[in-house]
């Protein structure tokens, strides 16, 4: 028998647990958990948002909230209770979504910039390549100009 037997919604536990505190009773944390669970997104999200709202955007009732995540991170494990606290507390979702498409953004343009530089680089090799040729026919042609050189100053001898 769990002393929150007579409790049906997560609003009415939120209450509960203000005014008495958290049972640490094994019957009464798997009666929260329970409470928990059938509650619905909706409600569990308006209570980790702090309930109504001011004119501001801000928690009428930031009691609310703290109450919601002790009751939360004593009943469910911790994953699950820090991945609700850092969507209604930090904003950490919306930073790390953004962050994900700025990396995916970034990722494709150095994709792409790799692919121009694997580009330019063979066309690089290629240039290196005419040139290196180039540069054994200039050689060769020099070659052929000093052994013509040297025929045509035997010949410009021989005639004495």
């Amino acid at each position: 028998m769990s002393k929150y037997d007579n409790i049906e919604t997560a609003a009415d536990l939120i209450r509960e647990v203000r005014a008495h505190g958290l049972s640490t009773a094994t019957e009464d944390i798997v009666r929260a958990q329970d409470i928990l669970g059938h509650s619905t997104v909706g409600d569990i999200d308006f209570l980790a948002s702090g309930g109504e709202k001011d004119c501001y955007g801000n928690a009428k009732h930031d009691w609310i909230q703290r109450t919601l995540f002790h009751v939360v991170f004593a009943c469910w494990d911790l994953e699950r209770a820090v991945a609700l606290y850092n969507q209604h507390v930090t904003g950490y979702p919306s930073q790390l979504q953004e962050a994900q498409g700025k990396l995916r953004q970034e990722m494709e343009e150095h994709a792409a910039a790799k692919e121009m530089a694997r580009t330019y680089h063979e066309e690089l090799e290629a240039k290196k390549t005419t040139l290196l040729l180039a540069e054994y026919e200039r050689d060769e042609l020099r070659s052929e100009v000093q052994k013509l050189k040297a025929k045509l100053y035997d010949l410009m001898t021989a005639g004495d």
